[in-house]
């Protein structure tokens, strides 16, 4: 080889080697050393809603944010981070009767938050309903919360169920068919609740009569509540309805057998007036007095409520044992003076005779107690002394 030609061939070597070179560019931490690992709290939160929080492990020069799919999942803090961490979390209460399940997102990681069901309650009404012997559909309201499961047990041959079981709020039909015999009734399961349906007889209604303890009342102008007794054969189901507007009956409307129905009269701005109820077939009248009335001569003005009348009971105080029992006191007033007697104590019950005008009785009923007690009653603008003690063998 010539020496030109070998000078050539150097030159083109060295042109060759000089051409080479290498090159990179820092784009930060890769994405695989950026992953994040999520840690769950270890239990499910309390179905009333609480406080929580997650464990985020990565990288230190990692960032991350955090975020949730559900919206009783709330208050992410932080939202946002570098490296390892801890994110707190706040849960709602649960309004359902099921467990449910939420998600917290980590950069693209997530994980599972449950929170347990809420304790299922259950209320039916009406618990106590009634039908006639002729049957029919009686539907009872189910009221609990969503997700709640319940069921209906009916094991009687004359009641069909149009369901043996629901889930959340609902209703229950039942079919009631003929009663061709006497009273019956039945306690129903509904949503673990008794439900107690009772079914009249056949009975005549000839042979189903009623009593009233009395025929009438007077009551001051001042009104009041008046309970009257019912004595009936049982299984008769009976009702009681008012004449007169001022007059409200506040319970036993309706009812079966012996019982008891309870009004009230209304406060009088005017003149005497007489107004009638029917109870059990049978007509009841009250006579209420007057405003401001000042019935025949007297002594002067008493202590009682109507003017210009005077009132004595008798007696004036009672003992009575620890196990209890009814109690009458006499009252004495002048023809057409109104009165009222009233319980000071919630251990004694005025069971007639909570109004009365003129000469009357107030009949009560005290509780059972194992201890001494006194207490009173105001009876005409007097007091009624009760002793309650241990009763002497």
């Amino acid at each position: 080889m010539s020496p030109l030609w070998s000078s050539l061939v150097l030159g083109l070597a060295i042109a060759t080697v000089g051409c080479e070179s290498t090159s990179s560019t820092s784009t930060g931490p890769s994405p695989v050393k950026c992953q994040v690992s999520l840690e769950a709290p270890p239990d499910s939160i309390e179905s009333a809603g609480g406080k929580g929080a997650i464990t985020v492990s990565a990288q230190p020069e990692c960032g991350w944010s955090a975020a949730s799919d559900a919206t009783w999942l709330t208050g992410l803090t932080p939202s946002s981070g570098q490296g390892s961490g801890r994110v707190e979390f706040q849960a709602t209460a649960n309004p359902a009767g099921t467990m449910r399940q939420g998600h917290i997102a980590v950069n693209d990681q997530q994980i599972q938050v449950q929170q347990r069901a809420a304790a299922c309650r259950f209320e039916v009404s009406p618990a106590a309903p009634t039908i006639d012997a002729g049957g029919g559909t009686v539907t009872i309201a189910v009221t609990t919360l969503a997700g709640c499961g319940w069921q209906v047990r009916a094991d009687v041959g004359w009641i069909a169920t149009t369901s043996t079981s629901g889930t959340g709020s609902g209703s229950v039909s039942l079919r009631v068919a003929p009663n061709g015999g006497e009273t019956r009734s039945v306690a129903l399961l509904i949503a673990g609740q008794t439900v107690t349906l009772t079914q009249s007889s056949t009975t005549p209604t000839s042979t189903c009569l009623f009593s009233l303890e009395r025929a009438s009342e007077a009551v001051s102008a001042a009104g009041g509540s008046v309970t009257v007794a019912v004595s009936g054969a049982a299984g008769c189901s009976r009702t009681a309805t008012s004449e007169a507007g001022w007059i409200a009956i506040v319970a036993g409307a309706s009812g079966i057998g012996t019982g008891a129905v309870t009004f009230n009269v209304a406060p009088n701005s005017g003149a005497t007036r007489t107004g009638t109820l029917t109870i059990a077939g049978r007509v009841f009248t009250v006579t209420q007095a007057a405003a401001g009335a000042v019935p025949g001569p007297g002594p002067g003005p008493g202590p009682g409520p109507g003017p210009g009348c005077s009132y004595t009971i008798n007696p004036k105080e009672v003992k009575i044992g620890d196990e209890g029992g009814p109690g009458t006191v006499a009252v004495s007033a002048g023809e057409g003076c109104g009165w009222t007697a009233t319980s000071d104590e919630s251990w004694i019950t005025i069971t007639e005779g909570a109004a009365g005008s003129g000469n009357g009785t107030v009949r009560f009923y005290v509780e059972p107690h194992g201890k001494k007690r006194t207490g009173t009653l105001t009876i005409a603008g007097r007091t009624f002394k009760v002793e309650q003690d241990k009763k002497n063998d």
